[in-house]
């Protein structure tokens, strides 16, 4: 029923099979040679059915259908991370009511818009629903000499650069949903930790005006920046599109930190508290900048 490629080698179809008994959902995916079904969820003991999908990157997919809990309809999401599909808890207008999703369509792995219809007991209406980035299940702490700390169920360690030779140290570090996490140091070099963390390039090795301050990845995980603290800025990745940035401007203060939004774009700030917003949905909201302060600002998210 529905159909999503992030590349000429790497396609996810959608849809549903009968097993006799009940209807299951069916996903196949592409690898540039030929179709293999993978493995997918289904609610248990109903009928099940998958009508669109959307990724993003390939360790990012959402699939949009319906399940029969025995009187009607209900929607049915499914996520992909890369190592399996799971079902992922979705609204309906009510449990009683008809409720079906049909299409979706996705611009980063915490961005969503599903489509479909419902029945208000008379007639059919429209149905859309959104996804927004769910509440955090953990963090991590790095040290200036690579060491990443791990705190809460959500934050799998993947390995740390501590105890390992640095030209330089440590000055950031920057997770992403589909698992894993970045460390950058202060002469730009990046370095990889997890399954869904790729790398892209870094500004190590490379000539810099002014030290890097700090490191964010694109909300799709399929690139990142790096920032300086004249607020140069430095994209990598298909994801990371260059909006701008603070490099070769007049600042009060260094920058010390940068921060992505969920439409792609993202922020930087100054340690007297200015902010310099750039790209979708990068909406300036206020600062601290020309406030007064205790103490320097260190960061944002």
């Amino acid at each position: 029923n529905g159909v999503s490629c992030v590349s000429s080698t790497l396609c996810t179809a959608v849809g549903y099979y009968f097993n006799n008994t009940t209807s299951q959902t069916l996903i196949e995916s592409w690898n540039g040679t030929s179709w293999l079904i993978v493995g997918s969820p289904d609610v248990p003991g109903y009928n099940n059915a998958l009508n669109g999908v959307s990724c993003t990157s390939p360790t990012s997919c959402t699939a949009v259908g319906q399940y029969y809990n025995d009187s009607v309809d209900q929607t049915l999401i499914e996520s992909w991370n890369g190592a399996s599909w799971s079902v992922v808890a979705s609204p309906n207008t009510s449990s009683t009511q008809y409720n079906s999703l049909n299409g979706v369509s996705c611009v980063s792995s915490t961005s969503c818009t599903a489509v479909g219809s419902y029945s208000n007991g008379t007639v059919h209406q429209t149905l859309i629903e959104m996804e927004t980035p769910g509440p955090s299940t953990g963090y991590y702490e790095a040290a200036s000499d690579g060491g990443i700390f791990s705190f809460g169920p959500g934050a799998t360690f993947y390995g740390s650069m501590g105890g390992k030779a640095l030209n330089s140290p440590i000055v950031g570090v920057a997770t992403i949903r589909q698992g894993g996490y970045y460390e950058v140091a202060s002469d730009g070099g990046v370095f990889v930790f997890g399954p869904g963390a790729s790398y892209y390039g870094s500004m190590g090795g490379k000539p810099l005006n002014k030290p890097i301050v700090g490191i964010a990845a694109t909300p799709g995980g399929n690139g990142y920046y790096e920032v300086a603290s004249d607020g140069g800025l430095f994209s990598f990745g298909p994801g990371a599109t260059f909006y701008g940035s603070m490099g070769g401007k007049s600042l009060n203060k260094p920058i010390v930190g940068i921060a992505t939004t969920p439409q792609g774009g993202y922020y930087e700030v100054a340690s007297d508290g200015g902010i310099f917003s750039f790209g979708p949905g990068a909406t300036f909201y206020g600062s601290m900048g020309g406030k007064p302060l205790n103490k320097p600002i260190v960061g944002m998210m």
